[in-house]
C-alpha cells in the first residue's frame, strides 16, 4: 500500500471537495488522484515571465495552488516580471514565498535553505493549525521565516479570478512578498 504524506492527503481532500462541489470533473479528479499516489506518470510544464529587456538579474519560482498551471499563476509570473524578476528559477533558490499551502513534514524543516514567507488565511483552519509548530521548527533549525496570517479571508484570497478573492489583503501579501525577495534574493 502507498503511503501518502501529509501534503499529499491535503491535495487529494482538496480535489476531492472541488469534485464534490461540481468545480472538477470526474475525469480531472481521478486523473490527479493518480498522478499524486503514483499510478501514472505525467509530463512537467512550465511557464517563464522576463522583465523587459531581457536582463539576467534575480529570479523566484512561482508554485502553483493545487489547480495546477492556471492563468492565474501565468498572470502571477507576469507581475513577478513587472517587478523586476524572472519568475521561474530552478537552482540557487534563495527564498520563497508560500501562499496558503499546507505545513511541510516537520521533520524535513532542517533540509530548509531558502528564507520562508508563509501567507496564510485566517478562515483556513486546515493549515493554520499546524502554524505553531511549523514556526517552532523553523525558528529551532535556524530558517530565516515569517508567517503571516491575514485576517478575515478564506484559502485562495489572492486568486483575483475566484469568489474567495480579498483585494486589499492580497495587495497586503503580494507587497509583503516583494518585499520579502527584495531582501533575501
Amino acid at each position: 500500500m502507498i503511503q501518502l504524506g501529509k501534503y499529499e492527503k491535503y491535495l487529494i481532500e482538496e480535489f476531492f471537495d472541488d469534485y464534490r462541489a461540481g468545480t472538477m470533473s470526474q475525469h480531472t479528479f481521478t486523473r490527479r488522484v493518480a498522478f499524486i499516489t503514483g499510478s501514472m506518470t505525467a509530463a512537467a510544464a512550465a511557464y517563464l515571465a522576463r522583465p523587459e529587456g531581457g536582463e539576467a538579474g534575480p529570479a523566484v519560482l512561482v508554485c502553483h495552488e493545487n489547480r495546477g498551471l492556471t492563468p492565474h499563476i501565468k498572470d502571477v509570473a507576469r507581475r513577478f516580471a513587472k517587478a523586476g524578476y524572472a519568475a521561474l528559477a530552478l537552482a540557487g533558490l534563495k527564498a520563497t514565498s508560500a501562499f496558503y499551502g499546507p505545513a511541510p513534514d516537520l521533520e524535513k524543516v532542517p533540509g530548509i535553505k531558502a528564507a520562508v514567507l508563509g501567507i496564510y488565511a485566517e478562515l483556513d483552519n486546515r493549515i493554520t493549525g499546524a502554524l505553531p509548530a511549523l514556526r517552532d521548527a523553523l525558528t529551532a533549525t535556524g530558517v530565516r521565516h515569517e508567517l503571516t496570517v491575514y485576517p478575515g479571508v478564506d484559502h485562495a484570497f489572492h486568486n483575483d479570478t475566484g469568489d474567495r478573492y480579498n483585494e486589499a489583503q492580497a495587495t497586503a501579501a503580494w507587497n509583503d512578498t516583494l518585499s520579502w525577495f527584495g531582501k533575501y534574493v
